[in-house]
């Protein structure tokens, strides 16, 4: 039962779709902060995964750039470089440059637990790009 529970569990998803349905829960946060969430992510990229664990990571991502955010935009895309899955959330007007990192590190524990991996990958003047990285389980 155990293993048909893993295998029902990671199965494709869109990862559009796991992004929006995402953003939607976060509306409050963004609308209260002043901040406009773009998904920019093609509704055919498919990724094999743990969907909840992916959405936990994607959702705590995403609060702690709008917990620093106000009055911005957050773009957010994604690449496949062979069996790996990078997901960049660009926020262009992030406000607590130096306490974002702390934030993020209950996050990089829950990614690496899921054998992703969350960082801070540029800081320029007015973007911040904060990078997701995990492997898709059917490469």
């Amino acid at each position: 039962m155990v293993g048909t529970q893993v295998a029902w569990e990671q199965r494709s998803v869109s990862l559009y779709d796991l992004i929006d349905n995402t953003i939607r829960s976060s509306l409050p946060f963004a609308l209260r902060n002043h901040n406009l969430i773009l998904n920019e992510i093609s509704s055919e990229f498919m990724v094999h995964c743990e969907k909840q664990s992916l959405t936990d990571v994607i959702r705590e991502v995403l609060n702690a750039i709008m917990e620093f955010s106000k009055s911005s935009y957050i773009r957010i895309s994604a690449k496949r470089y062979h069996e790996i899955v990078l997901v960049h959330f660009k926020d262009f007007n992030i406000l607590n440059k130096t306490q974002a990192p702390y934030r993020l590190q209950p996050v990089q524990k829950m990614a690496a637990e899921m054998d992703g991996y969350v960082g801070i990958t540029s800081y320029r003047q007015y973007e911040t790009t904060i990078a997701l990285s995990f492997t898709d389980k059917d490469k």
